[in-house]
């Protein structure tokens, strides 16, 4: 199985952009791995964004699949690997 790469966002905890979401494309080992974590709604991708975090991402929001990302986009927008 090779690496699956997933655009995920969650909503801004700013006050003054309330309206707006923050995203990031996550890296995973591969299907079985974003399956889990869809299935426990991201409940480790703040373990894994613990050194940076996207600024204004809520830590009590939970972050949603919003689409599948092809490795050579992933790879020019930036990414992160999760492990």
């Amino acid at each position: 199985m090779s690496a699956v790469y997933a655009r995920i966002a969650c909503p801004c905890l700013n006050e003054r952009d309330e309206d707006r979401t923050f995203e990031v494309i996550v890296r995973f080992a591969n299907d079985d791995e974003l399956t889990l974590e869809l299935d426990y709604s991201f409940d480790n991708v703040y373990e894994t964004l613990a050194k940076g975090i996207p600024e204004g991402w809520s830590p009590d929001d939970t972050p949603e699949l919003v689409n599948m990302v092809a490795e050579d986009s992933a790879k020019e927008s930036g990414f992160v690997v999760y492990s």
